[in-house]
């Protein structure tokens, strides 16, 4: 059946993160967030995907996380 395309499994990848922005001066904590991400894909004889895939959620992460670290420092600072 694996000869015909039929599936034959999947990968699945889950990374969690935890981020804490912290201000040394008064040792306050600016910003923080968990994050998860998490990544399915059905693979056959013709397409097998990659087993690892954290460094593409780990880009996705730190994409999301860097806008709201300047949206929240941009208001820190105008304080």
């Amino acid at each position: 059946l694996w000869i015909l395309g039929i599936p034959a499994g999947d990968v699945y990848n889950e990374l969690g993160i935890d981020f804490e922005l912290k201000d040394n001066s008064n040792n306050s904590v600016i910003w923080s967030k968990s994050f998860q991400k998490d990544y399915r894909k059905g693979f056959n004889l013709y397409s097998m995907p990659s087993d690892f895939t954290y460094d593409i959620m780990f880009k996705d992460i730190l994409m999301k996380s860097t806008k709201e670290i300047e949206e929240k420092l941009s208001k820190y600072k105008a304080n």
